[in-house]
């Protein structure tokens, strides 16, 4: 098995996942800091939720100052969008929700 990340084994652990089809790991401007797609891609898709992270955390903090959001969740009829919103970091994993997987295992069958 090739390695994506050699430092962080979380990485290869999130990308063995068949439903996996986005992970972006981005500064706190959003700009990706790891992706495995492009990255114009990543850099949109990691300000948007960049910035949807920033308003998730406001919205939080002015109900319970001492709660914080962990973990926001986006789903669509095609795709959920997980983010792990942080002041430091984002970590945005997009997950296909079609039951077909992207790299078929080889069941030995025809």
């Amino acid at each position: 098995m090739t390695s994506l990340n050699d430092t962080n084994p979380i990485v290869d652990r999130i990308m063995d996942d068949d439903f996996v089809e986005t992970l972006i790991f981005a500064n706190s401007d959003g700009m990706p800091l790891f992706t495995n797609t492009t990255l114009v891609q990543a850099t949109l898709l990691g300000t948007k939720m960049n910035h949807l992270g920033s308003i998730v955390r406001t919205c939080i903090k002015e109900l319970d100052v001492f709660d914080e959001a962990l973990i926001v969740r986006v789903s669509t009829k095609k795709v959920d969008i997980l983010m792990a919103p942080h002041q430091e970091f984002n970590i945005v994993i997009g997950l296909r929700k079609n039951m077909q997987v992207k790299n078929p295992k080889n069941t030995g069958q025809k």
